[in-house]
């Protein structure tokens, strides 16, 4: 079913019980796996860790970067069935890294909100929004979407049990848009 088995969970490990629920299981029905488990301890160590200067990076962390090029060529390997070498992954995180450095930073408008550039959507293209709530006391998220197409629009929402952050709840949100598109045998969307 994609979900837990709360009988099962209160029974043998009721002190845990809100923890594991709120770990959201695969719609897909992927197997388990203990993944990044000890990375959230090390993360300030790994910021803080100066880089050397051949990298050419001389203000910031590398590992931001190296860790975002190793999870864009995992994409790759799994959605395209490309692989990359060890060094390229590397090379592109440490290009990254500069690119940042030397790019100019958006100026914030006299409000002090940056302007977002607005792109109209490619024509025949249907437009879902989603959003969430999350209240940490209780941990419960309200999620919704909405559909917007020249054949009319559409609206769901929903309350979810055992969401863990705001950020679980923002994607339990697009995770309930992408299944609309789905369901409403959507082709080309904008979420």
């Amino acid at each position: 079913t994609c979900e837990w088995d709360a009988t099962k969970i209160h029974s043998w490990l009721p002190m845990y019980e809100e923890t594991i629920q709120c770990i959201k299981p695969s719609q897909s029905g992927a197997l388990d796996r203990i993944i990044w488990l000890d990375l959230a301890g090390m993360w300030t160590d790994l910021c803080s860790i100066t880089c050397l200067p051949p990298s050419g990076i001389t203000a910031g962390s590398l590992a931001p970067w190296i860790l975002w090029s190793i999870w864009k060529e995992r994409n790759k390997f799994v959605f395209e069935s490309t692989s990359a070498s060890a060094e390229s992954t590397l090379s592109k995180a440490i290009g990254l890294a500069r690119e940042w450095i030397s790019e100019p930073k958006m100026k914030p408008s006299p409000s002090g909100l940056v302007e977002p550039i607005h792109h109209p959507p490619p024509p025949n293209t249907v437009t879902i929004r989603s959003d969430a709530a999350w209240k940490g006391q209780g941990n419960r998220a309200g999620v919704g979407c909405f559909r917007i197409a020249p054949s009319g629009t559409r609206s769901i929402s929903s309350c979810i049990p055992f969401v863990a952050s705001t950020i679980m709840a923002e994607g339990l949100a697009l995770l309930e848009a992408v299944k609309m598109g789905i369901c409403d045998n959507l082709k080309a969307i904008r979420f």
